[in-house]
């Protein structure tokens, strides 16, 4: 919870619909790719395999690496796999 005051209440509200959007996008991204529709693909599923992939490379590699690579690959687009 951020706080008890409306203008929170709001705030709060806004940053879970840029979350559901997010999620959304992701999905539609996800069924584009394996071409089905986004009804057949899972959010708590995409969810899950994304904590368990991030937990692996967390694991593997430091979190200021995989940022660095992050914005590397954001940088070049180009060199994108």
């Amino acid at each position: 919870m951020i706080g008890s005051t409306a203008e929170a209440t709001i705030f709060q509200f806004s940053i879970s619909l840029l979350i559901y959007n997010v999620m959304k996008l992701i999905q539609a991204q996800v069924s584009r790719e394996q071409k089905v529709s986004p009804e057949a693909i899972s959010l708590p599923k995409i969810i899950r395999t994304l904590k368990k992939q991030l937990i692996a490379i967390l694991t593997i590699v430091s979190a200021a690496r995989v940022a660095d690579a992050v914005l590397q690959k954001n940088r070049n687009p180009e060199n994108a796999a």
